[in-house]
C-alpha cells in the first residue's frame, strides 16, 4: 500500500472514531466522515462499501490483533501481559478506535459480541474447558476491564487486576 493510501484511510479512520465517540454511530455519515477527513465522498466509496464495511473492516483487523496477542499471551505465560495490554487499549495505540468499536451494537456489526466470541473460543482452547459459567466469567472479566481502560485515562495496572482477582477468590 502506497504512502498515499495509508494517509488516506488513517484519516478517514480518525473522522470515523471521532464522529463515533462525539455523537454515535447512528448519527456518522459518509458525508461527514469525507468532510472530516478532507477528501471526496469518491474516495471513501474507493475504500469502503459504507459506514458499516468501514466499522467491520476495523474491528476485524482489531479482533486480528487480539486474536495474536492472545494467542501469544496463552502460550507464553512470560509474555509481558502489562506491554501487550498497553498496546491494545492505550488512547495513543487502538484504544480510541476500541472504545468507539465497543459502543456499536448493530444487526450488521456489534463488535463486543465478536470479541467476546473470541475470547470464549481462547478460553474454551487454552483452558481445555466446556464449562460454560467459567468461559462466561473469564469473558466478562475481560471485558468489563477493557471497557473500562478504553474508556478512562487511566493507565493499566496489572497488580490492581490481580488484586481484583485475590479479592475475588478470597470471597469463596
Amino acid at each position: 500500500m502506497d504512502l498515499r493510501t495509508e494517509r488516506t484511510l488513517a484519516w478517514i479512520t480518525q473522522a470515523f472514531v471521532d464522529r463515533v465517540l462525539a455523537n454515535g454511530f447512528d448519527q456518522v455519515t459518509v458525508s461527514q466522515l469525507a468532510i472530516d477527513a478532507k477528501i471526496s465522498r469518491k474516495t471513501f466509496y474507493a475504500h469502503y462499501l459504507d459506514k458499516y464495511d468501514l466499522a467491520e473492516k476495523l474491528g476485524q483487523t482489531l479482533l486480528d490483533q487480539y486474536a495474536t496477542s492472545l494467542k501469544a499471551r496463552l502460550t507464553d505465560q512470560n509474555a509481558d501481559l502489562q506491554t501487550m495490554i498497553d498496546t491494545l487499549i492505550a488512547p495513543q495505540h487502538e484504544g480510541r478506535l476500541l472504545q468507539a468499536l465497543l459502543t456499536i451494537h448493530t444487526t450488521e456489526f456489534d463488535f463486543e459480541h465478536q470479541f467476546s466470541v473470541l475470547l470464549a473460543q481462547r478460553v474454551r482452547a487454552f483452558w481445555h474447558t466446556d464449562d460454560p459459567l467459567e468461559q462466561a466469567i473469564v469473558v466478562n472479566f475481560a471485558l468489563t476491564t477493557i471497557r473500562y481502560y478504553a474508556g478512562s485515562d487511566e493507565v493499566f495496572s496489572l497488580e490492581r487486576q490481580r488484586r481484583i482477582m485475590q479479592r475475588l477468590a478470597a470471597l469463596f
